[in-house]
């Protein structure tokens, strides 16, 4: 039984070890030489005068030649550059190209630690709060350099060159059989090592040497590696998804009460307006018979109405009197009208020996509810003399005198 067991853990840790050694295959070979020591980058430095190609050997770079590219043609330059190639072997070599410093943009931002799962998309949709450019007008790659969790906040530096720059380079770089596999920036002092540690502005759907040859066997274990990976994220998301439903669910039922309870208070509120406001308008009116009283009130003797009426907020009345033009002013002293005036010149009734007047006033306090009263014919007074013993004339009554 013992021996079982040894043999078992044997063949387990026999299938691990080449288990690790086939998806070793997968790490790219930059990563790969500075963690085994071996020489496995290619850098084409652009950020000084000339062009330097190194080869990245154990933990430092070893420069192989350098390329004056002034008062070179193009057939001359592509020859230069052919010669390094040859020498760096860059078929078996991650290639990386260093722009100068002046093609890019650094800044270091601060934000929210919650913001580090998606930070490439938080970048791209802030991209122009934080430069003078969009995100489909630049190239850019970050770095996390501090983070804080007392305050919940991260520091990341954001480096970005314009599109077209990065472009002109890769062309050029690719003119002389260069298609680099990273593209960082120098530092400002010429150096870029720690520059750009981490940096890389090529996006990884553009401008790569081609896929690196891995076995069909390795493919399956990275495959089964990205769905254990698949599956470990998912399971928890899947539970968060689940409770986010479920949230989902009650604020809408909450939404809906408080919107139904929003509803119903404004109904209230239009009830209430509705109401106020017939009862503020029904204080504000005056009644027909309170007119017509202050009318029997003000008007002197010998002075008939034929016509009285109520409308808009406005008085109109027609009839004879011995002085006509004499009531304009007595209509004025009263508190219930304003702006009483004649709507028509006064006339002289020849059968009655009186003159005969039209004249409008407006209700001072709001005037009486519109067709509250609209007659024509006789109001007021005593309706049969007035003081002098003159008759009335025919189809009217007369005003002022005593009341009954």
């Amino acid at each position: 039984m013992t021996d079982l067991a040894a043999r078992l853990i044997a063949v387990i840790g026999g299938f691990f070890a080449w288990w690790f050694k086939e998806l070793a295959g997968l790490v790219p070979a930059r990563l790969r030489g500075a963690l085994e020591g071996s020489a496995q980058a290619a850098l084409f430095d652009l950020s000084g005068p000339e062009i330097v190609l190194s080869r990245l050997s154990g933990r430092s770079w070893r420069e192989l030649g350098r390329v004056d590219p002034q008062g070179l043609n193009e057939p001359a330059q592509a020859r230069a550059f052919a010669r390094l190639i040859n020498k760096a072997k860059l078929d078996q070599l991650d290639v990386v190209l260093r722009l100068p410093a002046s093609t890019a943009l650094r800044k270091t931002l601060s934000l929210p630690l919650a913001a580090e799962e998606n930070l490439r998309q938080v970048l791209t949709f802030e991209m122009d709060r934080h430069t003078p450019f969009s995100a489909d007008e630049v190239y850019f790659d970050y770095r996390v350099r501090t983070r804080d969790a007392e305050t919940g906040r991260m520091e990341v530096e954001l480096v970005t060159v314009p599109r077209k720059v990065m472009d002109e380079r890769c062309e050029r770089a690719a003119a002389w059989g260069v298609v680099p596999d990273v593209v960082d920036i120098g530092g400002e002092d010429g150096g870029g090592e720690d520059a750009s540690e981490g940096i890389n502005l090529l996006p990884t759907d553009e401008g790569v040497n081609g896929p690196r040859r891995v076995g069909g066997l390795s493919l399956f274990l990275a495959a089964v590696a990205a769905a254990l990976i698949a599956v470990a994220v998912y399971l928890p998301l899947e539970a968060q998804q689940r409770e986010m439903q479920a949230f989902s669910a009650a604020l809408a039922k909450a939404k809906a009460e408080a919107g139904a309870a929003m509803d119903l208070r404004r109904e209230i509120d239009r009830l209430v307006e509705e109401s106020q406001f017939l009862v503020t308008r029904k204080q504000k009116s005056v009644k027909a018979t309170e007119v017509l009283d202050e009318l029997t009130r003000i008007l002197p003797d010998g002075t008939w109405l034929r016509q009285f009426k109520i409308k808009d907020r406005e008085l109109r009345i027609s009839g004879f009197s011995q002085a006509a033009s004499n009531l304009i002013g007595l209509i004025e002293q009263s508190a219930l009208f304003a702006n009483a005036r004649f709507t028509s010149p006064v006339t002289q009734d020849r059968r009655e020996g009186l003159e005969r007047f039209n004249i409008a006033a407006d209700l001072a306090q709001g005037g009486a509810k519109d067709g509250a009263s609209t007659r024509d014919g006789s109001f007021g007074g005593n309706g049969v003399r007035n003081g002098t013993g003159n008759r009335a004339p025919a189809g009217a009554r007369q005003t002022g005198g005593s009341r009954r």
